[in-house]
């Protein structure tokens, strides 16, 4: 199974979003794995990985122009994610 076909099977909604703005699967697979400015140079599926469900959801309405609801209660901005520290050991 590779990458997109796991995120389409946990994130539905969100493979289904990028698949209608892109086209086509390829295409949603290849955002998904671009190094995006908006991550600090990080793509999707680390931002996802890291549990901001909510920052890929705001980056794919500011990249398509479109306002898609958040299904999550707490919203996580680009700007608290810019510039945070990370704690290590």
């Amino acid at each position: 199974m590779d990458a997109f076909d796991a995120f389409q099977k946990r994130h539905p909604a969100l493979a289904q979003a990028l698949i209608e703005h892109l086209g086509d699967g390829r295409k949603a697979a290849r955002w998904m794995c671009l190094h995006q400015r908006a991550f600090d140079g990080k793509n999707a599926y680390d931002i996802l990985i890291e549990g901001h469900d909510d920052l890929v959801w705001d980056e794919i309405a500011r990249s398509f122009g479109v306002d898609i609801p958040v299904a999550t209660s707490r919203r996580i901005r680009h700007s608290s994610f810019k510039g945070r520290k990370e704690s290590g050991p």
